[in-house]
């Protein structure tokens, strides 16, 4: 009895991963910044002092930066959460058969059947390992069925 078909279309589903600016994290730029401000006003001229169109210029900038520090973070809880559901959802399939679709080097394709025994995270994708050894991209399932009893 059938549990639920994947599409075809779906290709092996990737780890999202975050990286951090090539300046350094998010913080220590914005650390910057702040220092390079406070400096700017310590050290300029009293008879002559900056032109507030610059001030509020730069004061909107450090917000604007604050602010993108906030969604960065967000982002990444978002993602974590993700591939954490991405986890358990792919780890409650251990055990199912499944029908799967292998294609050769010549064109032709093959359909198989087997029982999830595994999860394999390599860089490059998520794969089923299914019957002990074989690596299957998720893209290539067709068919999610309970076990045979």
């Amino acid at each position: 009895m059938p549990v639920s078909g994947m599409s075809g279309n779906i290709g092996s589903i990737p780890k999202i991963e975050t990286h951090t600016p090539a300046g350094g994290s998010a913080h220590e730029l914005q650390t910057q910044f702040l220092n390079l401000l406070v400096t700017q006003l310590q050290n300029q001229d009293p008879l002559d002092p900056m032109d507030s169109v610059n001030f509020t210029s730069q004061l909107a900038q450090f917000s604007s930066l604050e602010q993108l520090t906030q969604v960065s973070s967000g982002l990444q809880a978002l993602v974590a959460a993700q591939n954490s559901m991405q986890n358990a959802y792919l780890t409650n399939l251990i055990g199912n058969e499944v029908v799967y679709e292998v294609s050769s080097m010549f064109g032709s394709s093959e359909t198989l059947q087997g029982t999830i025994t595994g999860i394999s995270y390599d860089s490059d994708g998520t794969y089923f390992i299914v019957d002990g050894s074989r690596k299957v991209a998720i893209g290539e399932i067709r068919q999610v069925m309970q076990p045979k009893a």
